[in-house]
Parts: C-alpha cells; sequence; structure tokens
C-alpha cells in the first residue's frame, strides 16, 4: 500500500468518527431536552396536584360542616322530624292558622345529599308571616325558602303558601337535632324588631311608594332683623297626590346664635340678627307603606336693608284751559241792548252776554264791564281788568291792570 492510499485511509477514519461523535452528541442533547421537558412537566402536575388536595381538603371541610347542620341520612327521620320542627314553629310559635304541611318525593343528587321539599299551606297576619320568616331563616339549619305565595283573604288577613327545602348530607357524621341547632339573633337588616318595622309597615299590595320631592329656590334672600317666609310645595309623588300628605321638619341639630328658623305646616320662617349665610336642613316625609323622607338644604343670605329710594314726584300735567275755546266772535245791539258773542268751541255753543252778565269759563271768571264793536272788557273776581279784541279768546286777553301797574313801576322815579 502506498503512501497516497495510507494517507486517504486515515482521512476517511477521521471523518467517519467526526460524524458518528456529531450524531451521538445530537441524540444526548435531544434526550437532556426531553428530560427537562419532563421534569417541568411533572412539576406542573405537582402544582396541579397539590392545589386539587387543597381544595378537595376545603370542599371536605365545607362538606363536613355542612352535613353536621343538615337532616339525619335516614329518610324517614329526616322527614319526620322536619316535619315536626316546622309545624310546632308555624302553629306553635307563630299562632298561623289551618296549617297543613304536604312533602313530596325525595330526590337523591348525585349520592352527595338528598333533597326533603315542603309545601305548607296557611293563614295569617302579615305580622305573622314575617315572624315566621324571621325564625326560619335565623336556624342554622341546611334549609331554604324556594317559593312563596301571599294572597289577601281579609283585612289584615292573608292566605300563605310556602315551599321550602331541607337538605340531608349523606355523609356518616354525628350532627345535632334540628331542635338543637342554634338560632341567630340577628339577621342581614337586625332582630325581629326591625324586620316587623320593615315589612309591616308598607302596602304589600299596592305599587312602590316614591319619594316626595322638593319644588323650588333653596336660596333664600332674607334682611338683618326682618323675618322672611317662603312656601314649600307638597308633592308625594306621582299619582299620590289624592292619598298621601307631605309633613316637613326642620332637621338642623343645632342652629347658630343669632339665626332662627321654624316650620308650620309648609311655610318655613327665618329669621337673622346678624349678617352672614346659614344653613337650614329640612325634611318632608310622605305618610305612604313605608315611609319615605328626603332632604333638602336650604342656603339663607342675610343682609343689611338697601337703602330706601325715594322716587321723585312727578308734575302733574298742566291743567287745560277751557278759556283757549272761547272765543269774543262779534256783538250784537239792538236798540240801547247791546251783546256780546261768544263762541265756546268746547262744548260747540254760542254764549251771548250783555253788560253786567257773570262771565265764568276757564280761568276766566269775573263781570261783563263794557261792550263795543272792537273790543270787550271783563273785570275779574280779582279786580283784574281784561281786555278781549274781536276774534281772541278770553284765554290770550289783555290784563290792563297788570299792564298799568308794570307801567308806573318802569316810570317811577
Amino acid at each position: 500500500m502506498s503512501n497516497s492510499e495510507k494517507r486517504l485511509g486515515a482521512i476517511v477514519l477521521i471523518l467517519g468518527v467526526l460524524v458518528v461523535s456529531y450524531f451521538t452528541f445530537s441524540s444526548y442533547t435531544s434526550y437532556l431536552d426531553e428530560l427537562r421537558s419532563t421534569e417541568s412537566r411533572l412539576l406542573e402536575d405537582a402544582d396541579f396536584l397539590e392545589r386539587d388536595i387543597g381544595l378537595a381538603k376545603r370542599d371536605r371541610d365545607t362538606l363536613d360542616t355542612l352535613a353536621k347542620s343538615s337532616l339525619p341520612t335516614d329518610r324517614s327521620a329526616a322527614a319526620t322530624s322536619y316535619r315536626s320542627w316546622l309545624f310546632k314553629l308555624v302553629e306553635k310559635e307563630v299562632g298561623l292558622q289551618n296549617v297543613k304541611i304536604e312533602s313530596d318525593p325525595i330526590r337523591s343528587i348525585d349520592t352527595i345529599y338528598d333533597k326533603h321539599t315542603f309545601t305548607l299551606t296557611c293563614d295569617g297576619s302579615l305580622q305573622q308571616l314575617t315572624e315566621f320568616l324571621f325564625k326560619f331563616h335565623a336556624k342554622e339549619s341546611l334549609h331554604e325558602v324556594l317559593s312563596l305565595s301571599v294572597k289577601p283573604t281579609g283585612y289584615n288577613f292573608l292566605g300563605i303558601s310556602v315551599q321550602v327545602v331541607a337538605i340531608a348530607v349523606n355523609e356518616d357524621l354525628e350532627r345535632a337535632s334540628i331542635n338543637d341547632l342554634p338560632d341567630s339573633v340577628q339577621l342581614e337588616y337586625g332582630g325581629l324588631d326591625e324586620y316587623l318595622t320593615l315589612m309591616t309597615n308598607r302596602n304589600i299590595f299596592g305599587p312602590e311608594n316614591l319619594e316626595p320631592k322638593f319644588s323650588g329656590d333653596s336660596r333664600i334672600a332674607a334682611t338683618v332683623g326682618q323675618s322672611k317666609s317662603i312656601t314649600l310645595a307638597r308633592n308625594p309623588g306621582t299619582d299620590e297626590q289624592l292619598n298621601q300628605s307631605v309633613n316637613f321638619r326642620i332637621t338642623s341639630e343645632s342652629l347658630p346664635a343669632g339665626f332662627i328658623a321654624n316650620i308650620q305646616d309648609n311655610r318655613l320662617t327665618v329669621r337673622g340678627e346678624t349678617v352672614g349665610q346659614y344653613k337650614v336642613r329640612v325634611s318632608a316625609s310622605d305618610t305612604g307603606l313605608p315611609v319615605r323622607t328626603v332632604f333638602r338644604e336650604f342656603t339663607v343670605d342675610v343682609e343689611e336693608p338697601a337703602e330706601r329710594v325715594v322716587a321723585p314726584v312727578k308734575p302733574l300735567p298742566p291743567k287745560f284751559d277751557t278759556a283757549q275755546l272761547a272765543f269774543f266772535t262779534s256783538t250784537v245791539q239792538i236798540n240801547d241792548h247791546v251783546e256780546v258773542w261768544i263762541l265756546r268751541r268746547d262744548i260747540d255753543e254760542m254764549v251771548k252776554l250783555t253788560i253786567g252778565d257773570r262771565v265764568d269759563i276757564g280761568n276766566i271768571v269775573g263781570t261783563i264791564r263794557e261792550i263795543s264793536q272792537k273790543e270787550l272788557l271783563i273785570v275779574t273776581d280779582s279786580d283784574d281788568t281784561l281786555l278781549v279784541k274781536p276774534g281772541q279768546s278770553l284765554a290770550s286777553a289783555e290784563n290792563l291792570t297788570l299792564a298799568a301797574e308794570r307801567l308806573l313801576e318802569n316810570t317811577g322815579p
């Protein structure tokens, strides 16, 4: 074998070793990846298993707790004991009448528990029904009301039908008789007295009682030292005006010194002795069942009295002088009898006067002194001599007396 052949054989051998090593390494890394994936999956399954164990333990504890407050596993004993307890509660303790209790066939649910259903019919008042429901739910037993039907049969008297279900958990655990199970003193809204107040102060067969409403402005402007009253509108609610009323009351616990507020019927009266802003809280309660009450806060702004502004006196319009419509039209002379004719346009009449007759037209009041074709002289009651020329109105007569007095004043020393 030549040297060339030897070198070629060595190269082929080396390449074969490299290929085998590569595939061996690839298989090893794949195996490691698969082991890591399996480890991760097993850890995740362990977490789920641990969680499921915790949930199962919790559910077991819950089931054991429920079983201790459930009916006996013996079906006959369970039905008999529950019926006896229910009858005692309804007739002996609450006093409902005409009590009848019927039971439906017992149903087994997934072999976990038995379901006992009872139908109770009886008669009684709303107060008795409330007491029964309170004491039923107060008994810490595994039971509940499925349905409740009520219809009026007389004044404050009801026909009542109730369907209830009681559970018997199929666990071999000791459990107390239903008569020995504890009773809760308080439910969600309080004790029996609170429930009687809530339930009996309502008309269960009437529509819902709506809240009353306030109307008008909640700001009141008042003056220091003066009472201010406003009327509060009564609105018990839609369609309730005919059978309800609204009562108002001031609910402010304490009013500041110097401020008084009171309410009579629906009139709110406030009075402040000092300037400032005051708050008054008023409640409005209707007379429905149950009573609905709403509140509103009024803001009272007490200010100093405004300065009194005296309005200027308007001058009276000038009085119209009817002498402006009386005109000296003409004179008529028959023998020694002379007349002056004065046309009064205000009354559409011709007045005929002679010397010595009285004149009483507008501001011209006096006596005819002289009549001629060119002038008419009138002496007024104040001794002024007036000169009226033909065609002139009496109002435009020249006052000769006044003219003479002015002339003497101007020509005096």
